[in-house]
């Protein structure tokens, strides 16, 4: 007996289907059918699956792309898992067919947390299928990498992670041409802002003195508890995204998702300045990487907050909103001017 787990391109679940070691793979397409009926509705002939092969092992859980596919999209890793040909599935082979590498039910020693078979079928829901780029959006790519290209040159840096560019902000903004906006801010009930307040102050006590080395310690704090105001943003940490069209790579510390939309959370560690350089490219490399139309980024060094909007055709920067300090403590003010503003910058995104 073989114990694989699917996922159906477009649905957002991971599901795990029994079956006899001796079966075909058409009857797994049944199996499969009959779990999902109200999502696949045609004929099991039309169905493709895959094998979950990334890197060299089976697609993890834990993965972005993974991820990504609970969410119910269908991120271009997956179309590369999908296309390369050794992954496709022959109905008419075994189910313990030796490519295959499925685990037994039994087995005590294989791997947890992992997707076996990726399914596609001709209904599926098509809203994140790679598609032809926004003009406006290719043209800023083209002179993005020129602007990147120029500053390795420079530098004589072989890596495209952003953080180690010093890119120049003013070439960036001239690039996407940024409008700037006044961020509006919404009340914060008083039972969550005097427990923010209160806990930033007890880490300013505990650190005797707030520096740049330790300021994302006082940032999540203000991020979190914001997001605890929801009951649908999912909070994914560490974040990496790699271009292909945009060379650059970036590492967000945080990623909030509510509904189809996307904030990018970096923490300028070098600077505001830097920070927003980072946040710029790193909008449009996650842009591409997840076949999404607009990405919002929050920079900040807990002193200084600004709010990206990134869209196909234009870009929006907040003027900086500071965080006033007294004693090396934030003040309860601008603990709630801040707090206020991200909570209705996360209150627009859906």
């Amino acid at each position: 007996m073989k114990s694989v787990v699917c996922a159906v391109v477009g649905d957002g679940r991971f599901f795990v289907v029994r079956i006899e070691a001796f079966q075909k793979v058409g009857e797994l397409s049944n199996r499969i059918k009959e779990r999902r009926a109200s999502i696949i509705t045609g004929d099991t002939a039309d169905m493709w699956l895959y094998l979950a092969r990334k890197d060299n092992g089976w697609l993890k859980e834990s993965d972005p792309d993974a991820k990504w596919l609970a969410a119910g999209h269908f991120p271009t890793g997956i179309l590369s898992i999908m296309q390369n040909g050794e992954n496709k599935m022959s109905p008419l082979h075994r189910v313990d067919h030796a490519a295959f590498g499925f685990p037994d039910e039994d087995d005590e020693e294989a791997e947890d947390g992992v997707i076996h078979v990726l399914v596609a079928f001709p209904e599926m829901n098509m809203r994140d299928i790679p598609r032809k780029r926004h003009p406006l959006r290719q043209r800023r790519w083209d002179k993005l990498n020129a602007v990147v290209d120029r500053k390795k040159r420079e530098e004589a840096v072989e890596s495209d992670a952003l953080a180690d560019l010093g890119l120049c902000l003013e070439d960036l903004q001239r690039v996407l041409d940024v409008k700037n906006y006044d961020q509006p801010a919404k009340l914060v009930p008083d039972e969550m802002l005097n427990v923010l307040h209160g806990y930033l102050n007890l880490l300013a006590e505990a650190y005797g003195k707030f520096d740049h080395e330790n300021q994302w310690l006082f940032t999540f704090p203000v991020i979190v508890s914001i997001c605890a105001l929801f009951d649908d943003i999912r909070i994914h940490a560490n974040e990496a995204v790699v271009g292909d069209e945009v060379s650059a790579s970036i590492t967000f510390e945080l990623v909030l998702e509510r509904g189809d939309s996307h904030v990018c959370i970096v923490d300028a560690k070098r600077g505001i300045r830097q920070g927003l350089a980072q946040a710029y490219v790193g909008s449009e490399v996650f842009a591409e990487t997840k076949m999404v139309k607009n990405v919002y980024s929050i920079v900040t060094c807990f002193t200084q907050w600004v709010f990206l909007k990134n869209r196909d055709d234009q870009t929006e920067q907040s003027w900086v909103v500071p965080m006033s300090l007294k004693n090396d403590a934030p003040t309860r003010e601008s603990v709630k001017d801040v707090a206020g503003r991200v909570y209705a910058f996360l209150s627009e995104i859906k």
